[in-house]
């Protein structure tokens, strides 16, 4: 069944076959301005940012808040015209000490 057509504001359409590749164009782009290293393990760096699809994970080797790598991903994210959704974001603390 076929819909009337609609205008499209801003973004793209449901099921674009080219967005994935798209956002992983931007995110890459964003990933890179952050200056994290991506690609040596944990064990050698003090922060690590992992993305698989739209999915981040934002590592740290010592106890403190990765809220400032968080801030410095949304902001630019925004440039790019990507949006973190609060919603989403979830912060989970691993301890293995016991």
């Amino acid at each position: 069944m076929m819909t009337d057509d609609f205008t499209i504001g801003n973004g793209l359409r449901q099921g674009y076959g080219l967005a994935p590749n798209l956002f992983n164009v931007a995110l890459n782009y964003v990933i890179t301005q952050l200056s994290v290293e991506v690609k040596s393990t944990i064990f050698y760096q003090s922060v690590q940012l992992l993305g698989h699809a739209d999915n981040i994970n934002i590592m740290r080797r010592k106890k403190g808040p990765v809220s400032e790598l968080c801030e410095k991903l949304k902001d630019r994210a925004k440039e790019v015209g990507l949006n973190v959704t609060v919603e989403k974001t979830k912060a989970k603390v691993q301890n293995n000490h016991k």
